[in-house]
């Protein structure tokens, strides 16, 4: 995954990374049999992160980590930053074609839409098209792109792929996490960022996006590729949501991690998981113990490096 915040490294590092935070002040061939690597590979994967100051050579031998929320956490800032600047760059090119009205071959490049009736029965157009890859990124409720809409009607169309990306307000709705678990149990890859636009994009060829409560645009070629530029640049920056495979904490501890990590109240979790904010305290405080941490935030960099979500 460090490739995908923006670090150019190859495929071992991540498994030597975990090696080396592990087994600090280990020589190379340690390094190796624990990761279960060539020497060789380690020794460059080793390189390569000394690069980024992500690992750093003992005076003694031996290899030792830097913090990884001090090292890594500028990357994350700046994957964040192109988000942001993509999504700009989406809605400056909706506003000024609509403004100029332009138009290739006799057909408009946006289509706006309004009223949630019209942008209904247009994102069940793109949802059940000749569709071989389904990617949205889902805020709060609204009334073209949300859980009534996308996250509901993707899960019958089994032809296609499923990827979603969803945000701390996304979770908060009601029967958010029920309808994710169905989305993942029938094969969907699903993520979670700090914040995303309201976004449905049917393959390459169109993309609904939403541009306030009442109004939404389809975007056509060549447009629709700056859809696909955010979704994906969102997606790579984005973290994974409860995979089952992973070994660790119970599903619905897994569950409560994720919701914590998006930035969810306790109140607005206890809800989500139908118990009492004292019950979710209680679970908490035990992840914690297990974790051998003192603070919510050490809770959640130990289950980010630990694969608990």
């Amino acid at each position: 995954m460090l490739d995908e915040i923006g670090l150019p490294l190859g495929g071992d590092d991540e498994a030597v990374l975990r090696s080396v935070i592990t087994h600090p002040a280990r020589g190379i061939d340690e390094l190796a049999a624990e990761a279960g690597l060539a020497p060789d590979a380690v020794a460059a994967a080793l390189e390569r992160l000394g690069e980024h100051d992500v690992v750093v050579a003992l005076d003694g031998g031996g290899w030792e980590a830097n913090a990884p929320d001090f090292v890594l956490s500028p990357h994350v800032d700046r994957a964040r930053e192109r988000v942001r600047r993509a999504e700009r760059a989406v809605a400056d090119l909706i506003d000024t074609y609509h403004r100029e009205r332009a138009a290739r071959s006799g057909m408009e490049l946006v289509e706006i839409l309004d009223g949630p009736e019209t942008q209904a029965r247009r994102l069940l157009e793109l949802e059940f098209g000749p569709t071989r890859e389904i990617r949205a990124m889902q805020s709060g409720a609204n009334a073209a792109i949300g859980t009534r809409h996308a996250a509901a009607n993707l899960r019958v169309n089994a032809r296609a792929r499923y990827r979603f990306v969803v945000d701390a307000a996304y979770l908060a709705e009601p029967a958010a996490v029920e309808l994710l678990q169905g989305h993942l149990s029938r094969g969907a890859d699903v993520r979670v960022a700090d914040r995303v636009s309201k976004l449905i994009i049917a393959d390459d060829h169109s993309a609904m996006i939403q541009l306030d409560g009442a109004v939404a645009a389809v975007l056509r070629p060549p447009l629709v590729s700056l859809a696909i530029d955010l979704f994906e640049t969102t997606w790579r920056a984005a973290r994974p949501y409860a995979d089952e495979d992973v070994a660790g904490p119970s599903e619905s501890d897994r569950h409560l991690l994720q919701l914590m990590l998006a930035g969810l109240t306790d109140q607005a979790i206890a809800a989500q998981l139908a118990t009492s904010p004292r019950t979710l305290q209680r679970r908490i405080r035990a992840l914690m113990d297990d974790a051998g941490v003192v603070t919510r935030m050490q809770l959640g960099g130990y289950a980010v490096r630990s694969g608990w979500i």
